[in-house]
């Protein structure tokens, strides 16, 4: 926890068994609240509660960098920009397309991936966390975490397992 959480939150024993147990049985997380108070009650609908805290597992997964989509965003024109990057892995020795990731990407790095992804981008490897995959490999919630040099691209290999939701995008 952030220094800043500390002073109002605290990891027991008890509440890490809790969190193992709820992703063991694949729930997808935890809703933490105030035991009493008014700030416990939900507000329904799209109304967001202060004191309540989503906890959510993170899996990581490194996957091979394919296309770029540029944004057409009316404020990102000016400078081509990237929307998002298209992502895949190896299947039966064939890269396949498998997810869109436009989480993680700063305004610089969108602007770099713009003006220089086939000489610098493309085929690289990227470390990408994300809250489950489907069965057609797309990411849930995905976000870029960093580039890899250290991997080569024919090492990702799609491989369903238990971050594999039978559910469709």
């Amino acid at each position: 926890l952030s220094p800043q959480l500390k002073k109002y939150f605290r990891l027991v024993p008890r509440f890490k068994t809790g969190f193992n147990d709820v992703f063991k049985d694949e729930h997808e997380g935890l809703v933490l609240k105030l035991a009493s108070g008014s700030e416990t009650k939900y507000l329904g609908n799209k109304n967001k509660v202060a004191h309540w805290l989503k906890v959510k597992k993170w899996y990581e997964i490194d996957m091979v960098v394919m296309d770029i989509r540029i944004s057409d965003a009316k404020t990102k024109t000016m400078v081509p920009m990237a929307k998002d990057l298209v992502l895949g892995q190896y299947i039966n020795g064939v890269l396949e397309p498998l997810t869109k990731v436009g989480g993680g990407i700063t305004d610089d790095l969108s602007k770099d991936l713009a003006a220089n992804f086939n000489a610098k981008y493309k085929g690289k490897v990227v470390k990408v966390a994300h809250y489950g995959q489907f069965k057609s490999g797309a990411l849930r919630h995905a976000e870029i975490i960093s580039f890899r040099d250290d991997k080569d691209p024919y090492e990702c290999v799609f491989e369903p397992n238990s971050t594999t939701s039978d559910e469709d995008e």
